[in-house]
């Protein structure tokens, strides 16, 4: 997935839909969050029998 392509709403809604509680936390994708959202994304959908 293009995560770098998806506008702060986009990634707050998929943030939402695969890690609730951490979306709560973050309450909104920003520029000064967007990398770290992006990266929490990237960690969720890495199968975890593979390395990061």
């Amino acid at each position: 997935m293009d995560y770098e392509r998806m506008s702060n709403a986009e990634l707050y809604a998929l943030l939402k839909e695969e890690m609730p509680a951490v979306a709560e936390t973050v309450g909104k994708v920003r520029d000064s969050n967007r990398e770290t959202v992006i990266a929490f994304l990237r960690f969720v959908q890495t199968p975890q029998d593979k390395p990061v």
